[in-house]
């Protein structure tokens, strides 16, 4: 990624799609366009197999080994694990550029005391829920940023768990099931167990899945369409991703996703999308990973980039 001018403040959004695998893609219509459009990422790998030290990865430019949020030998609920406070995070570099930051997450270990509110001048964090409760949330906060950020550009970052959260088995998820062919399934609720155990039906919980990623297509689609809308005559930048991807017995014995340090679990999906004319173009099929990620979008928005990165 890369720009062109000089004094050029675009507003950003940062969209993390947990546990988003990226050989699932073509299955998120509108992401998938969006970077068929824009540019992409053929070749883009998380730091971590698992939420919060990817996240920390992402959102400080550092590896796990360096931030060592949650340090090795730490247990849940990792209540002294805390981003070093000589790691400048993402936020604080838009902030200090003059951007109103904001966050919506959907809480689980996207919390602000693991140090993640940092530089954010609006951090709003709840679990995900049934129904598209959580894209209400989010679609609220981008209103709030609208509302609040004055003559400022705009840094937002949205974190779903939606896709994550296929195992539930609840009504969002159903969209690629036969209620005939597949109603004892269906009746079973939560898969979550068998998953971790290896022995759940491959094919459906899979489906589950695709279904979670084709939900948040439509609402990445709408958040977009609706800031796009909201700035006329505004630049914006657009950044979608994921953390982890996740594993369905592709390997034997390998299913979920936090003990494998294999491709089903590290590849993610990387599309970036502008509305303007020196927005990036393309795709590359280059190796990167998720900590080189806040230094391309500072970059592309023309805002220093700290020396920790």
């Amino acid at each position: 990624m890369s720009v062109s001018e000089e004094d050029f403040s675009p507003n950003v959004i940062l969209i993390s799609l947990d546990t988003f695998r990226a050989d699932r893609l073509a299955k998120a219509p509108f992401i998938s366009e969006s970077g068929n459009r824009g540019w992409r990422s053929t070749q883009f790998w998380s730091n971590s197999n698992w939420t919060l030290p990817a996240h920390v990865s992402l959102l400080t430019s550092s590896p796990p080994i360096e931030h060592d949020v949650p340090g090795v030998g730490s247990q849940l609920p990792y209540l002294d694990e805390r981003i070093p406070e000589e790691l400048t995070t993402l936020a604080e570099a838009f902030q200090s550029a003059g951007y109103f930051t904001a966050a919506t997450t959907d809480g689980g270990f996207l919390i602000p005391r693991f140090g993640l509110e940092r530089g954010f001048d609006q951090f709003r964090a709840e679990e995900s829920g049934e129904g598209g409760d959580s894209f209400l949330r989010h679609q609220q906060s981008l209103e709030e940023v609208l509302a609040r950020r004055g003559g400022q550009p705009f840094f937002l970052f949205v974190h779903s768990y939606e896709i994550h959260d296929y195992f539930l088995n609840t009504a969002p998820y159903h969209r690629f099931v036969d209620p005939q062919a597949d109603r004892e399934e269906v009746a079973h609720g939560s898969w979550l167990e068998e998953i971790k155990k290896g022995t759940a039906p491959a094919d459906y919980v899979s489906r589950l899945y695709d279904s979670g990623i084709r939900w948040v297509d439509g609402f990445v689609e709408e958040l977009v369409t609706r800031a796009e809308a909201a700035t006329p005559g505004e630049d914006l930048l657009v950044v979608i991703t994921s953390d982890h991807g996740e594993s369905f017995g592709d390997r034997p014995g390998v299913w979920h996703h936090g003990q494998g340090l294999w491709e089903e679990q590290l590849r993610v999906p990387l599309v970036v999308w502008g509305n303007f004319e020196a927005a990036p173009r393309g795709k590359s099929d280059t190796p990167a990973s998720l900590m080189d990620l806040a230094p391309s979008m500072l970059a592309a928005s023309g805002v220093p980039i700290p020396p920790s990165f």
